[in-house]
């Protein structure tokens, strides 16, 4: 049985790149170790999200948890649709139009339920998964889950085929291009503790394992037929002259609401470029001011890659809160400027302009937002 994952930007939250017959288990992390399909060829990614959470712990309702506990009474397809039902009766009462975070399809603690994929069948799942238990995908199962995203506090266990030539596991992540925020069992309550309202946030479209187990199983031999591909490829759509926007009025803010013509929110880290070529030789000079009207003043974090081989080095202070007309970086880099980064985890937006110059502080000029 292969597993594939498809998804316009996919994060898998197990920090291995295993191949069949693997289990993992820990904190809350993540490594680009799943292939993403593409026409275009970009760059690879080893990358990690969420660094140093490892406060997560396997739950001890799961202690006599096993695969003998699958008896097919509780069964994916029946825990999905109450879950749908009672996330559609919320938005039809509060006129929402997308479906309410914090309302997954949730396996309790203790209990298995088996994916009942059959005959290339697929399961929807709009409000996303929690696995506090189990979910269990056994030999005989040949079909397609698309889930909005995954939490797995408890095990995600998926077993040998039956059938190496007819089987296949295809998890397809679909949710909206925004954060994701994981609810931690009562039990990790303390890991989520620092973050707004107890949740940690784990990016878009995640597979985020939080303190439970992968435990999927290929073929016996992973050389042959691996039931994991390294990610490949990376592929982006161009900006079209519209959303590379000037960061004349830029916004950036830790929730949803900041008001400028670039918006840089929910706490994303945003990237910036120079519009402007930089000569051989010039240094490059970065001004970030903070604006002069009325809700202006906020928190903004900023980091510069200068192409010395540091990457991206925070160059302000945090929790620092800049008043109206502050300058918040005002400096000139001899090696010039690869780019700079932004961003703001509080609910206090911050707006004002980015600019460079190349004409050591004459002029200078917006930069644009990357992404």
């Amino acid at each position: 049985m292969k597993l594939a994952l498809a998804s316009s930007a996919v994060l898998l939250s197990a920090a291995t790149a295993a191949a069949a017959g693997s289990t993992h288990g820990g904190g809350l992390r993540a490594s680009s170790i799943i292939k993403k399909e593409s026409t275009t060829s970009s760059s690879s990614s080893q990358r990690e999200l969420m660094e140093g959470m490892d406060n997560f712990m396997p739950l001890p309702c799961n202690a006599n948890l096993t695969v003998d506990n699958c008896d097919g009474t509780t069964l994916l397809s029946s825990i999905i649709a109450a879950a749908t039902l009672e996330a559609e009766a919320l938005m039809t009462a509060t006129n929402a139009t997308s479906y309410p975070q914090g309302m997954e399809a949730t396996i309790p603690c203790g209990t298995c339920a088996i994916a009942d994929l059959s005959g290339g069948s697929t399961l929807l799942v709009p409000t996303g998964i929690d696995v506090q238990g189990m979910l269990y995908f056994p030999p005989s199962t040949h079909g397609t889950l698309e889930t909005a995203h995954m939490f797995v506090q408890g095990v995600l266990k998926i077993d040998p085929p039956d059938n190496p030539e007819a089987s296949r596991v295809t998890i397809k992540l679909i949710g909206p291009d925004e954060n994701v925020f994981l609810t931690p069992h009562p039990h990790n309550t303390m890991a989520c503790s620092s973050y707004a309202n107890g949740k940690c946030p784990v990016g878009k479209r995640p597979i985020a394992v939080a303190g439970g187990r992968l435990d999927v199983r290929g073929l016996k031999d992973p050389t042959t037929c691996p039931s994991w591909v390294n990610l490949q490829d990376i592929w982006e759509e161009p900006l079209t002259d519209t959303q590379r926007l000037h960061t004349n009025i830029f916004a950036v803010d830790g929730d949803d609401n900041g008001n400028g013509d670039v918006k840089c929110l929910n706490g994303d880290v945003c990237t910036l470029e120079m519009t402007v070529d930089e000569p051989g030789g010039v240094e490059a000079c970065l001004r970030v001011k903070t604006g002069g009207t009325q809700y202006d003043d906020g928190y903004l974090d900023v980091f510069v890659n200068t192409g010395d081989g540091s990457g991206y080095v925070e160059v302000t202070q945090s929790d620092v809160k800049h008043d109206q007309n502050s300058v918040v970086v005002e400096k000139c880099y001899s090696g010039g400027l690869v780019g700079v980064q932004v961003m703001n985890s509080d609910a206090n937006a911050w707006a004002g302009s980015i600019e460079t110059s190349v004409d050591g502080g004459i002029s200078y000029t917006p930069m644009v937002c990357k992404d």
